[in-house]
């Protein structure tokens, strides 16, 4: 993994921590040199260290723990450390970073009686009219502010603030100002940078930065009353970049994927049982909405597209009079991304009752079954039609698929749009791992270590399916990991289940009102990460997809990629604004609205299936790797160039960021995210990766 923990229960005992293959040298960093490029996150309880350790594993960075000692911090290891509490005893951090020029961040700092010396401020009297923060109101601010919202205010009063001013304007930078009356650079201040009298550069919030209601395993708290928890992810993404100098393994992204299931077949609809599913008009609201929210919502660079998860036996066989659908999902296929559900939605594990001779949930389909399952949805996207006479005896006979239909095997379709080695199973069915013994869902009957199924998983070239984050057994250990199959509990290795979450959307709700009813009958309760629930509450569409829709604030900042499902029946045209959007647009764009209140400069973009397999196991990999990096100065202190190393093969991905005062030479290959840079290349046969960087510290 990428960290090391210490935990200590006499903090006064010195403890050595392994410097994990980086310069030990006692040379100073400015002298021709090293200097690690890896966090360090000091805290005196485990708990004070959960919001920090969240947010660099967010980035994929290296890092490393020490919660109470004091470790031997001989050598170069870091280039940046984070005091996560007010009891670490500062003088050996300082002491560390005046050396060796690492950067510091003080998540919960206190006052000091030579903070004016020290740090050119002095405390203030604390106005209780001061509840909200925001950015002061100069470039140097919004410098430091790097991805976060400069015009937003966001409330302290739950985090112990306390106020100062600024004493010495030449040492000492405002970075957040309380927001009352009127707001200007030197006010009562919030959080500051300052050039420090010790020779070391230090960032300070002057109220817990570090409070978040996170578990150790950086789960949210089941009620979220307020939102520190929010504001203090997003400013990890300021002081992330301003302590690592914007110069860090790894890579951040926004990541708005939505799953739309069931495409092309219908949906019994909610409390009316209507069989019912979009049309050609649905698809041109959502194609419509697509181009304004892009467009106008959300931060330059973003993109945003609906993943259909296709049922192809609605395309012909199933017999729909209106085709309308067929059509435009020809007409705009690239306004979308394609995965299979399979051909029918066929249940992975159990053929149905009458299938089985009216026995419940006791023949398991057959290698038949599969292949027509799994290889039809691929023949259609690729164009071809079926006869009727070439399904197989479950459906010979039936009406005929149509050539020629959605992707019809363009090729820029086909590159850019479609992931044939991805699979969405029907209701997350085939996915029983042999050592599963807990209590399944309603209905659902466990059928363990469905090996024929994986087997024609390989046999398709499928690599990757979605699991349920409901689930506990398709849960990794890590948050930002997948589950991978082995051949002991899926008879299959290599397989990746990658997490995905279910809003509490109905799958077959095609209007607010049937969402209403839904939150009407207690629906509330059963949302993970909402406000508390108030039952005398009388709900709206809008009122209930924006709850929903703010569940999904904190994964965001936290920079997970799981997916969010969504089905056929959800795309259909609502009112919103004055206008009319997809139901699940609905919820797209208010949680996108919800985290443009806290970070504007990182654009959402959606990825689809089969590249965000290869993201997962990319960093799988360079988690597995223990990867570690090493800024080379020269003899003036400058940096010259970054190597990459690790225990096993995986691929590099190295950030330099905006503002930092480094960049890359010209002849690196370059991939843009934003405004950041990021370059990544492949380590194996421990040769380490290579890249030339220019600028200054």
């Amino acid at each position: 993994m990428l960290q090391i923990t210490l935990f200590i229960l006499a903090a006064a005992q010195a403890i050595a921590l392994p410097l994990l293959q980086t310069d030990t040298s006692t040379n100073e960093a400015s002298t021709g040199s090293t200097l690690g490029l890896r966090t360090l996150i000091v805290g005196s309880t485990s708990d004070s260290v959960i919001l920090p350790k969240n947010v660099v594993q967010g980035y994929g960075s290296p890092f490393d723990v020490i919660v109470g000692a004091q470790p031997d911090l001989a050598g170069h290891g870091w280039h940046s450390i984070v005091v996560a509490d007010s009891d670490v005893n500062q003088t050996w951090v300082r002491e560390y970073a005046a050396r060796t020029r690492a950067r510091l961040v003080f998540l919960q700092s206190t006052a000091d009686a030579n903070d004016s010396t020290v740090l050119g401020v002095q405390d203030m009297f604390f106005d209780p009219s001061f509840q909200n923060i925001t950015v002061a109101d100069s470039d140097n601010a919004r410098q430091l502010a790097g991805v976060l919202n400069t015009t937003s205010s966001w409330n302290v009063s739950e985090t112990a603030p306390s106020a100062v001013s600024v004493v010495n304007t030449t040492m000492t930078t405002p970075f957040l100002v309380y927001d009352y009356e009127t707001i200007s650079a030197d006010s009562a201040v919030a959080a500051f940078v300052a050039n420090t009298t010790l020779g070391t550069e230090e960032m300070h919030f002057r109220f817990h930065a570090n409070q978040a209601g996170l578990g150790a395993n950086f789960v949210p708290f089941y009620t979220l009353s307020t939102e520190y928890t929010q504001m203090n992810l997003a400013l990890g993404h300021s002081w992330y970049e301003w302590v690592t100098r914007g110069v860090f393994l790894g890579y951040r992204r926004l990541t708005m994927n939505i799953h739309v299931d069931d495409w092309f077949i219908n949906s019994g609809i909610k409390y009316t049982n209507e069989a019912w599913k979009i049309n050609s008009s649905d698809v041109e609201t959502y194609v419509a909405w697509r181009k304004d929210f892009i467009e106008n919502v959300l931060p330059a660079g973003s993109n945003f597209k609906l993943e259909p998860a296709y049922n192809g036996a609605g395309l012909g066989m199933s017999g729909y009079e209106d085709t309308s659908l067929n059509e435009a999902s020809y007409e705009y296929a690239a306004e979308f991304d394609w995965m299979s559900h399979t051909w029918t939605h066929m249940n992975m594990d159990w053929l149905e009752d009458w299938q089985c001779d009216g026995k419940h949930k006791e023949c398991n389909p057959l290698p038949e079954h599969y292949d027509a399952e799994l290889g039809y949805n691929q023949k259609v996207a690729r164009g071809e039609g079926i006869a009727s006479d070439e399904y197989i005896d479950l459906y010979y006979g039936q009406i005929a698929t149509p050539p020629h239909q959605f992707l019809d095997n363009r090729t820029e379709l086909m590159e850019n749009n479609y992931s044939p080695k991805s699979l969405v199973t029907p209701e997350i069915t085939g996915l029983w791992p042999a050592s599963y013994n807990g209590t399944p869902p309603v209905g659902r009957k466990p059928y363990l270590r469905n090996t024929l199924f994986f087997s024609k998983l390989v046999e398709y070239g499928i690599e990757n399916v979605v699991g349920d984050n409901s689930r506990p057994e398709l849960n990794a250990e890590v948050m930002y990991h997948a589950v991978v199959s082995t051949e002991e509990e899926y008879g299959t290795d290599g397989i990746l289940i990658i997490p995905r979450w279910s809003p509490n959307i109905p799958f077959n709700c095609k209007d607010l009102d049937c969402v209403v009813r839904f939150y009407d009958e207690g629906a509330c309760y059963w949302t993970t990460y909402g406000a508390p629930c108030n039952d005398s509450q009388v709900w709206t569409g809008a009122d209930a997809i924006n709850r929903e829709a703010k569940s999904s604030t904190i994964p965001l900042l936290q920079q997970r990629w799981d997916p969010y499902m969504f089905h056929q029946a959800n795309v259909h045209a609502q009112p919103y604004h004055n206008t009319s959007i997809p139901l699940v647009g609905q919820f797209v764009q208010d949680v996108a609205e919800d985290v443009l209140r806290y970070v504007t400069g990182l654009p959402f973009i959606s990825i689809k299936m089969d590249d965000l397999g290869v993201m997962y196991r990319e960093r799988m990999a360079r988690d597995n790797a223990e990867h570690y990096g090493t800024l080379n100065l020269d003899e003036f202190g400058n940096p010259v160039s970054i190597l990459v190393s690790g225990d096993d093969k995986f691929r590099v991905a190295l950030t330099i960021t905006a503002t930092s005062p480094m960049s890359f030479m010209e002849q690196e290959d370059v991939s843009l995210y934003g405004t950041d840079q990021s370059v990544f290349e492949w380590v194996e046969n421990n040769v380490p990766a290579a890249f030339k960087v220019s600028g200054s510290m």
